[in-house]
């Protein structure tokens, strides 16, 4: 299946996983002395903690406006390839998804502090 519409939901599955995982293991990240997490090069470029989360949350939003988009403009190519369409397009959601639940529920990058984080959409620093 080659459409535009299905490179973008591709591509967008990417940004979304990759902004993600940095809002995750941006504490972890801080600890270890990481630094290849994109609220780093936004911080190098004159931005706070805060106005980096917030521009990569406005870069969640767009992604999300994006696959939204890339949704609306998907032909129907006929039942046998739009039933193989959805799954491709339901894999791509589910890996996004996925990996955020994973991060927030995962000792690996808050801890126990998972489910807080995700309750209040607040993260605590060190």
């Amino acid at each position: 299946m080659d459409h535009p519409s299905l490179e973008a939901i591709s591509r967008i599955t990417c940004d979304l996983v990759t902004l993600q995982n940095d809002l995750c293991s941006y504490r972890k990240d801080l600890i270890q002395g990481e630094d290849s997490n994109i609220i780093f090069i936004l911080k190098d470029q004159g931005m706070t903690d805060q106005e980096a989360v917030d521009e990569i949350g406005e870069m969640l939003y767009d992604c999300y406006k994006r696959w939204h988009m890339a949704m609306a403009n998907l032909p129907f190519w006929g039942e046998d390839i739009d039933r193989d369409v959805i799954k491709f397009v339901n894999g791509c959601r589910n890996i996004a998804l996925g990996n955020l639940h994973w991060s927030l529920y995962t000792f690996r990058y808050l801890g126990d502090e998972g489910p807080q984080v995700k309750k209040t959409r607040m993260m605590k620093l060190p």
